[in-house]
């Protein structure tokens, strides 16, 4: 009978962890990652240590958003300062800013580039508050023409008695004043500069007031007598209608209404 002889079972030795290549090339690659982040975020070298920017509001701002803790320690790096997010809230504190731009000026400085709102006029809801307001009908620089304190946000203005004469002499001099309940749109605001500049400078009409009230447009003149205007209708058409009024030196003394056409009224 065969016997089948067995061969002896060898116990295979484990290779140690330390020969192995997939281990070495792990830790290379968690060693350059950790230096990289250490670099990136905690190094002193990509730590903003310069705001450029001329205002001093919007830099605090900033200074406020860039400071962050990650793991517990302290960082100002430079690749986590969120622009998107500083943009917005600059925009959002500061409305008299129409545009901010912001870029990293590597290793350790942000630069700012703003440009502010160019007003010009006043829109008056009523005789206590007006507000600076600009060619796309934006209102910001809030004024108190009760006080002599300019509210927050406020642009440096020569402020007067809660008076329409004293209107003229806030916000350095801006003779356009807007009344009205809501803040005009933008098409309205277009419309009175394009009535304001022909009445100013080719007519010689001063005007003290522009008074909005739903479609109807009333411009009060520093004589005392009114122009009535219908912000629908063709405004190039109902200046074109006043000139000619005018031209004719018809007799009024409280208003011209251009209203309704080429039908002209006045008292």
């Amino acid at each position: 009978m065969t016997k089948i002889r067995r061969k002896p079972h060898r116990i295979r030795k484990k290779k140690s962890i330390l020969r192995s290549r997939f281990f070495w090339l792990t830790l290379l690659f968690l060693i350059l990652a950790g230096s990289v982040f250490y670099l990136i975020v905690f190094s002193s070298f990509f730590q903003i240590q310069e705001i450029k920017c001329t205002d001093e509001g919007v830099r605090k701002i900033i200074i406020e958003e860039i400071g962050k803790r990650l793991l517990f320690l302290p960082t100002n790096s430079i690749f986590l300062a969120n622009l998107s997010k500083i943009h917005k809230k600059v925009l959002k504190e500061f409305p008299q800013i129409e545009k901010a731009y912001l870029k990293r000026d590597f290793p350790d400085s942000l630069v700012v580039i703003i440009k502010e709102r160019i007003p010009i006029g006043l829109w008056c809801p009523d005789k206590q508050e007006c507000y600076l307001i600009d060619r796309k009908a934006v209102k910001f620089g809030q004024i108190s023409l009760a006080s002599t304190t300019p509210a927050r946000n406020a642009t440096p203005a020569r402020h007067a008695d809660a008076s329409h004469a004293g209107w003229h002499n806030v916000a350095g001099g801006l003779d356009l004043i807007i009344s009205s309940q809501e803040c005009p749109e933008k098409e309205d605001v277009t419309a009175i500069l394009q009535i304001n500049k022909k009445l100013k400078e080719e007519l010689e009409i001063e005007i003290k007031e522009f008074i909005i009230s739903f479609d109807h447009l009333t411009a009060k003149t520093i004589e005392g007598w009114e122009i009535y205007f219908n912000l629908k209708e063709n405004i190039l058409q109902q200046l074109f209608n006043l000139e000619a009024l005018l031209e004719e030196q018809l007799p009024f003394e409280e208003y011209i209404d251009l209203r309704f056409g080429n039908r002209i009224n006045y008292k």
